[in-house]
């Protein structure tokens, strides 16, 4: 008998997400106009239906840096991860959340 959360061999782990669901993305990269575009443009393919007015921006306080929060209809991890990568692959980006 085991008495720790992991599951016993041979059975399987509840998904940590159920999917389809709303989830929350948080972008922080160096300021500039064009991110929201840039953005945009990089993840057409994996969300079509994006635009300009879907995110929350915040300056940092020296306006250096910029938030960038969002909420995508996330299919599954495979589509999430998708996306990250596709976020890491413009240029100063510092993290995605």
């Amino acid at each position: 008998m085991s008495t720790s959360d992991e599951p016993a061999a041979g059975e399987q782990k509840p998904p940590k997400i159920e999917f389809p669901c709303q989830y929350p993305l948080k972008v922080i990269a160096d300021a500039r106009e064009s991110l929201i575009a840039e953005l945009i443009q990089v993840l057409r393919h994996e969300l079509p239906d994006l635009k300009a007015s879907d995110f929350d921006i915040k300056d940092s306080r020296n306006q250096r840096f910029v938030s960038l929060r969002f909420t995508i209809e996330a299919r599954s991890e495979t589509h999430v991860a998708d996306i990250f990568n596709a976020i890491k692959t413009l240029k100063n980006i510092h993290m995605v959340l």
